[in-house]
């Protein structure tokens, strides 16, 4: 069988494979070169690796170090596989053109005449939850849906490490995104005095909020495999938390009623930090909704794991 029949990946771990093996073990190269061609690489696959591995007297040790090598290699794959698929590019292409077009005509910048990018921060909260919900939706339903998930949870991984790996690969693409907005207050300084303290603590409280919709989302989309179940529920979540705290909904409280929607909200406690005023208590709050998120997250997949 050529070489080019094989994945290159796979082509490369069996070419080292073969050089680290005996003569009198050559047939083994044969039969692992068919064992992978046209079929996916899942539990399956891997026992039949491990069952000729050890029949080729490699010894159980190199087996295992093999093999872990090997699952850790499709863990990282499947981790990478995000953003090597459009729906990245088309995710941070749709939030920046929507942001632009808020900033420069529902807001009317220059009608404004005012240095400032407080129009910026303003949606961000709002945007952020159709950036991030249709980011996680498939981070762990997809998974469930092409029968992936089974491998991730025999995957030699620790469940928490999954779940921060997800959840990095999530703030990154965030972190990208949001880097790509930084022309617009330099463009604006450039304009006129800015005060870089409200778009230093805008920066911040984004980030802080995008963590914890994204640790929303994650937890979501551990619960189902359909995808656009996971996009709706973790929309209305975000959506619950960003509205509890505005002002629409705590003038119909109470002074007792409105306090603890305000400590419950995210929205309020995003604008007190885009102010520039950082207070201890909103980012333990942000820090507490993400910790909560992603530990009911590593509980769900334990569960799956142990059933």
């Amino acid at each position: 069988m050529s070489d080019e029949s094989n994945p290159s990946g796979v082509r490369g771990f069996f070419k080292r494979l073969r050089a680290k093996l005996n003569p009198a073990d050559s047939w083994l190269s044969y039969d692992l070169a068919n064992l992978v061609p046209g079929r996916k690489i899942d539990a399956e696959i891997l026992d039949e690796l491990e069952t000729q591995l050890i029949a080729a007297d490699v010894g159980i040790d190199a087996t295992s170090r093999i093999l872990e090598d090997l699952r850790k290699r499709v863990a990282r794959k499947e981790l990478s596989a995000y953003f090597s698929s459009p729906a990245a590019f088309i995710f941070i292409g749709v939030f920046l053109s929507a942001l632009l077009f808020i900033f420069f005509w529902v807001d009317r910048f220059f009608a404004r005449n005012i240095a400032d990018v407080r129009p910026l921060f303003e949606w961000m909260p709002i945007l952020l939850i159709f950036l991030v919900s249709a980011m996680t939706m498939r981070m762990w339903s997809e998974e469930r849906r092409a029968g992936t998930l089974e491998f991730l949870l025999t995957a030699p991984v620790h469940t928490l490490d999954l779940v921060i790996g997800k959840f990095l690969a999530c703030l990154g693409l965030v972190g990208i995104t949001l880097a790509l907005t930084l022309p617009l207050p330099i463009t604006v300084s450039l304009l006129g005095p800015l005060d870089w303290g409200p778009v230093a603590g805008g920066y911040i409280a984004t980030l802080a909020l995008a963590s914890a919709y994204i640790s929303i989302g994650l937890f979501v989309s551990s619960r189902t495999d359909n995808q656009i179940v996971s996009l709706i529920v973790t929309t209305l979540i975000c959506g619950a938390f960003y509205v509890a705290g505005s002002d629409a909904l705590t003038s119909l409280s109470g002074n007792s009623g409105s306090e603890i929607l305000r400590l419950l909200g995210s929205g309020s406690r995003f604008d007190s930090i885009a102010r520039g005023v950082i207070d201890l208590r909103d980012l333990i709050f942000f820090f507490s909704l993400i910790a909560l998120f992603l530990t009911a997250n590593v509980v769900i997949v334990d569960l799956k794991k142990s059933g």
